[in-house]
């Protein structure tokens, strides 16, 4: 978790500086390091991975770019 946070921050800077690409692989980061320590993306989110979420869907207005970013994790899900 306290990886995740720290990857978080950082997603949370790219944001600051308006750099949108950034942050969402960023977050995917997020998500990927959360799986990784066992957490699903699905269910029974962390606050971590919410805000993560939240980044990836920010300012997206065509439902295929959040699914690809959700790609990059469905191979790392086991829940």
């Amino acid at each position: 978790m306290r990886e995740a946070d720290a990857e978080l921050e950082i997603a949370s800077a790219h944001l600051k500086r308006r750099n949108l690409t950034a942050a969402k692989l960023q977050a995917v980061k997020v998500l990927r390091t959360l799986q990784e320590g066992g957490w699903s993306i699905w269910v029974n989110l962390s606050e971590g991975a919410t805000r993560a979420i939240s980044i990836l869907r920010e300012e997206e207005d065509n439902a295929a770019r959040v699914i690809g970013h959700y790609a990059l994790l469905l191979e790392g899900e086991r829940h």
